[in-house]
C-alpha cells in the first residue's frame, strides 16, 4: 500500500448512547504515516464534517494512534446541537445577558431539648420536686436549602475609577442578608462577587436562598403527653420546643431556649428574626432592571 493511503475499517463503526445522546464512530487506517500527520491527510473527516449516512451527525472529535506500519484515525460524530462551536459564543458579561440556575444545599441544625426530672431538697424535711434541666442530646436535623443564582453583565459608559466600583459595591452590600420579596417568594440575598472583564465591563453573580423552615412533625404519630406551654410539648420526660402547629422553627427565624432561674418552672422558648426585610430592595441591584 502507498504511503498515505486510507482504508475505512468497518469493524470500527460503532454506535453508543450516553445521557440520551447518540454517538457514531468511524475508524480509518492510514498507511505509513504517524498519528500527527495521519489525521491531516485529505479525505480524513475533519471537525464539523457530516456523517455520510446521517447528515445531522457531525464530527465532534478526531483521534489518532499508531497501528502497525501506519496509524488508526477515529472520528466521533454527535448531533449538531451537542457539538461545541455549533452556536455563536455567548457574551456572558453583556448587559442583556441573564444566566440563571437553581441548586440545593443542606443546613445542619441541632434542635435543643429539655428533660423533666426529679430533685430532692431539704425543706426542712426531704422533699422531691420536679425540675427542668438541659438535655444535651439534641435532635440533628438536615434542612434542604434551595439557592437561586442570577448572573448578568454591568457596563459603565466611561472607563471606571475607584469611586465607581465602591459606589456599585455599596448598592450590593446594602442589600446583603436582607429578605427580598420576589414574585411572591421570600428570599435572602447575597452576592458571589464582581468579576473584572474590561475597564468598563464587569460580570456580577447574585444569589438568593429560600428558607423552608423546619416543619412541626412532633405530633404526627404520637400526641404529646402534655403541652407544658405554648411552645413546649412533653413526651415522657423530654420537652420538645416548637413555634406553632406548622413549624418547629419558622422560615428565616432562629430559636433560643432560656432556662428558668426557678428550675421547677419550664424554660422559655423565644423565636427571633434572623434577617432584616427590604422586600423591594432587589430592584436596586445593578443590572437586574
Amino acid at each position: 500500500m502507498a504511503i498515505g493511503e486510507i482504508t475505512e475499517l468497518l469493524s470500527y463503526r460503532t454506535v453508543s448512547l450516553r445521557d440520551n445522546v447518540e454517538t457514531l464512530t468511524r475508524g480509518f487506517n492510514v498507511e505509513g504515516l504517524g498519528p500527527d500527520l495521519a489525521r491531516l491527510v485529505p479525505n480524513i473527516p475533519k471537525y464539523g464534517d457530516s456523517h455520510p449516512d446521517n447528515p445531522n451527525m457531525i464530527v465532534r472529535s478526531v483521534s489518532a494512534s499508531p497501528r502497525g506500519a501506519g496509524s488508526l484515525v477515529q472520528a466521533s460524530y454527535s448531533p449538531s446541537e451537542f457539538v461545541g462551536g455549533s452556536f455563536a459564543p455567548i457574551n456572558d458579561y453583556a448587559e442583556d445577558f441573564w444566566g440563571t440556575d437553581v441548586s440545593f444545599d443542606y443546613d445542619d441544625i441541632d434542635i435543643p431539648l429539655f428533660r423533666l426530672s426529679t430533685m430532692t431538697v431539704a425543706d426542712p424535711l426531704p422533699l422531691t420536686k420536679f425540675v427542668y434541666s438541659d438535655y444535651r442530646a439534641g435532635i440533628p436535623y438536615r434542612k434542604r436549602v434551595p439557592y437561586f443564582r442570577v448572573t448578568t453583565g454591568l457596563t459603565f459608559a466611561e472607563a471606571t475609577n475607584m469611586d465607581d466600583i465602591i459606589g456599585l459595591s455599596d448598592l450590593i452590600v446594602d442589600q446583603t442578608d436582607k429578605i427580598h420579596r420576589i414574585f411572591g417568594r421570600d428570599l435572602v440575598f447575597s452576592c458571589e462577587g464582581l468579576q473584572y472583564v474590561t475597564r468598563t465591563e464587569y460580570k456580577v453573580t447574585y444569589r438568593w436562598s429560600q428558607d423552608l423552615g423546619i416543619p412541626n412533625e412532633w405530633q404526627a404519630e404520637t400526641p404529646f403527653d402534655e403541652t407544658v406551654s405554648d411552645n413546649l410539648g412533653r413526651r415522657g420526660t423530654i420537652l420538645y420546643p416548637f413555634a406553632d402547629s406548622d413549624y418547629v422553627i419558622p422560615p428565616f427565624q432562629g430559636m433560643r431556649i432560656d432556662g428558668n432561674t426557678d428550675p421547677t418552672q419550664p424554660p422559655s422558648v423565644t423565636f427571633f428574626n434572623k434577617y432584616k426585610r427590604d422586600e423591594s430592595g432587589w430592584v436596586n441591584l445593578p443590572g437586574l432592571l
